[in-house]
Order: C-alpha cells, then structure tokens, then sequence
C-alpha cells in the first residue's frame, strides 16, 4: 500500500477535510505494522458491533483499563458487511500462527519511547532471528523510496546504556550525606519570597504617592521647590526598590534552575 501510494487513514481523512481524532503528523501518510494489525483483528468489518472493550477504573478516576473479552457486548448485524465471516476467521487463524521474536508476547522495555535522531519517528523493534534492533519506523514503512536511513541499534545494548546511567544516578544520590537525603527546609526561599512580596507593596504605594504628589503640586499645596525635591526623592527610592527586587527575582530564578537537579535525585530516589 506505501508503494502504491495509497494513503493511511489519518491521512486520508485529513486530505477530504474529514474530522480526525488523532494530530496529523509529518507521517507521509504511510501505514504501519499497527494500523494494519488493528483492521485485520477489528471484527466490526463483519457486521458485529463490540463495545465495552475499555472502562474506566472508576467514575472519580480517569485511569483506563481493558476489559477481559467475556464481558464485551456484542450485537450481530448491526451494519453491513465488507469481510465475511470464514475469511475473517482465517486471518485470526493466520495470526495466531506468527509468534513475537522475543517469544514473551510483551513489549520491550524501551518500546514507543527511542526516537530517531533525523526525523524524530519512532524506532521500531525488529530481529534477524538471533538479536533484536531497533530501527527507524520512518525507514522501514517508506519502503523503496527510503525517506530516512536505517539507523540501526541493538535493543539489548540500548537497555545496558540506560541501566548504566540509572545506576550513576543512584549512586550519585546515595553518596549524598544521610543528612542530605531528608528534605530541608529551604529558609533562604522563603525569606526571597518574603522580600519580593514586601518590594512588590512598597512600589505599589510609592507609585501612589508620586500620583498623590503631583496633584498636591496642581492644587498648589507645594510650591515648585518642594514639588521637584519630594518627587526626585521618591524616584531615587523607587529607583533603588526595583534594583533590589530585580535580583531577587533573578537569584529566585537560579534557585529554581538548580531544583532541576534536586528533580533528578528524586527520580535516583524512586529508581
């Protein structure tokens, strides 16, 4: 179907303006293992109708789980058919013959998280009967025209690389005093949080108060003298406020950068 052009169906709505629950993706409207998986397994193309495949865990949750097949609610002859029944059967039997490479029936570990470098489609687990790889999706659906390069990497030595890193972290984390793995309480913080606070109240009043005293000026409670010193007076002080609130606001932005690293202790924690 790549070869011949023929569009997969997010793509194919999309191009007739059809309304899409799914993002249009820089895909090239190419089909892919899943698509086709899910149209040969899909039983409505028999004329059955199936719902109650998924529930929620419950009303107040909005976790999602699958239901086991003997609680689905099937209605026979709901629509007309495009699949008849014994060639429907076949296929499931068909399917049922091929077996996953790794013999467990389970995604692997990294599944729909690697990403390819160039164009940013997910890698794809395949194997030459001995070891599994990934892949570039984009790669293996374009078929002859190639739209990407293979960018091949072994699945087991991917997964060693990551259990490397992990491990660092958690030796990071763990050679760390015993005092440091408590969470302190961040005083500095809240003493910055405080000032910023109090800075913000005091420029909103003198910012009331140059209003108040250019008006005293209009009604001629202050003479010109008293005027321009008062008012060079208050814009020294409001000069000063917002210098002082300006770092704070700066040195409150640092601290906030370096709990990116405080973030990954506690996912070292976790692990």
């Amino acid at each position: 179907m790549n070869q011949r052009g023929i569009p997969n169906p997010i793509r194919y709505k999309a191009e007739r303006g059809w309304t899409c629950n799914h993002p249009i993706k820089n895909d090239f409207g190419l089909w892919n293992k899943v698509t086709v998986g899910r149209i040969l397994t899909n039983e409505m193309y028999t004329s059955v109708m199936i719902q109650g495949r998924r529930r929620k865990v419950s009303y107040k949750s909005k976790v999602i789980i699958d239901t086991p097949e003997s609680e689905w609610y099937r209605v026979e002859g709901t629509h007309e058919a495009i699949i008849d029944r014994e060639t429907f059967q076949a296929v499931q039997r068909g399917l049922k013959l091929r077996t996953r490479t790794d013999g467990t029936g389970e995604t692997h570990l990294l599944s729909g998280l690697v990403k390819c470098a160039d164009c940013g489609s997910t890698m794809s687990k395949c194997s030459n009967g001995k070891r599994a790889y990934l892949r570039c999706k984009l790669y293996a659906d374009s078929g002859n025209q190639k739209l990407c390069t293979r960018h091949s990497v072994r699945l087991d030595q991917l997964i060693d690389l990551i259990s490397d890193r992990i491990r660092y972290y958690v030796q990071t984390y763990y050679q760390l005093n015993p005092a440091d793995l408590q969470p302190q309480r961040d005083t500095r913080q809240e003493t910055l949080e405080q000032e910023r606070k109090a800075l913000t109240t005091q420029l909103e009043k003198f910012s009331q108060a140059l209003k108040t005293l250019y008006l005293d000026r209009v009604a001629g409670i202050l003479s010109e003298g008293q005027f321009v010193e008062l008012n060079q007076t208050f814009l020294d002080e409001v000069s000063r406020l917002e210098w002082r609130l300006t770092s704070i606001q700066e040195e409150l932005a640092e601290r906030e950068h370096s709990e990116d690293q405080a973030d990954l202790m506690e996912r070292a924690r976790e692990f």
